[in-house]
């Protein structure tokens, strides 16, 4: 049996074949999986906050960071485990991690303060960095909501 190859087989045969991988490529893309573990993540913020408040004790503070510096710090010592902060995934090795809200509203509820405090931290997995991003309330007249990177 003879088979006779037309000119055009060859280079077709290889057309297919890359539009096969790369629709086997596209295909099969990698999930966005973390890298590090919540408690991971939590345990640097932590270390972040903790670093946080020596600072901000050589540091001539207002008023408002004071006092969220020092519900921090009651936070931290009151629930030292890391179950105090919650962690969320954000994707592209990107974490958010709060203070959990039964913590927040124990502490605010123990003082008998309606204050809003809030406390949020980014961590970059790629680089190991805890970025302070919480807020807290100006005690001027306006009660503004300022940002606050200690504490």
């Amino acid at each position: 049996m003879l088979v006779i190859v037309t000119w055009y087989y060859v280079p077709m045969k290889k057309i297919v074949f890359i539009a096969l991988v790369l629709l086997v490529t596209v295909g099969c893309g990698e999930e966005d999986l973390p890298m590090f573990a919540e408690s991971q993540v939590t345990a640097l913020v932590i270390e972040k906050a903790s670093n946080d408040l020596v600072m901000a004790k050589s540091l001539d503070l207002d008023v408002a960071w004071e006092e969220s510096c020092y519900y921090l710090e009651m936070a931290l010592f009151a629930y030292p485990h890391t179950t105090t902060f919650e962690g969320i995934y954000q994707g592209n090795g990107i974490w958010a991690v709060s203070l959990s809200e039964s913590v927040n509203e124990e502490i605010f509820s123990n003082l008998f303060l309606n204050r809003k405090v809030k406390w949020l931290w980014k961590v970059y997995e790629s680089t190991a960095t805890v970025e302070s991003l919480g807020t807290h309330k100006t005690f001027d007249d306006t009660n503004t909501i300022v940002p606050r990177h200690i504490c």
